[in-house]
């Protein structure tokens, strides 16, 4: 009676194997973040289909590389999650390309899919805007100083921002202040 049980037993261990080897996920990343357009990135996160490594050893190398990860700190976070912690976080008009690294696979031995991923920290942002005067009345020469989350340039300010006045049925452009302008009246 005891030997048929281990039968048994040996039997539904194997189909257990044998179920999870043909309806298991396909090896690959599952997630990674960020992802498309994302302001104030402090973390870049990967997140494994299946297990990639024996959890606990902090020697594992990293499994992917990319463009913005200068000075950050990487580590295995569990068997099939690897995280890296930006020293900062990434200014706006970033574009960031990560990469599996060459030659890298599951656990078991299975080569990865997809292995190229991108997102950006977007192009400038006003975070916050200072009029000259501090009034509810705007005025034709009026000068607004805008703080951004990245350098804008010129050309960029002339294509994607300019007024909108009510009663004015064209969006009225920017003029930028030249620096010295600009430190005068910070300054």
């Amino acid at each position: 009676m005891m030997m048929r049980w281990r039968a048994g037993l040996v039997i539904g261990i194997v189909g257990l194997v044998t179920a999870r080897a043909d309806g298991g996920p396909a090896p690959g990343v599952a997630a990674f973040a960020p992802a498309g357009s994302v302001e104030r990135v402090e973390q870049v996160k990967v997140r494994f289909a299946t297990p990639m490594v024996a959890f606990g050893d902090p020697r594992l190398p990293a499994p992917v590389m990319g463009t913005c990860s200068a000075g950050g700190t990487g580590r295995w976070v569990d068997a099939q999650s690897y995280a890296i912690d930006l020293p900062a976080p990434l200014a706006g008009g970033r574009r960031c390309a990560y990469e599996l690294v060459t030659g890298l696979h599951d656990a078991s031995g299975a080569a990865l899919g997809k292995r190229h991923f991108t997102f950006d920290t977007g192009g400038p942002n006003i975070r916050a805007v200072l009029s000259d005067d501090g009034g509810e009345r705007i005025e034709e020469d009026q000068v607004f100083l805008l703080a951004l989350n990245a350098t804008a340039t010129p050309a960029s300010v002339a294509a994607h921002a300019s007024c909108a006045i009510d009663g004015v049925g064209e969006a009225v452009p920017l003029d930028i202040m030249p620096d010295a302008t600009r430190a005068t009246i910070v300054g």
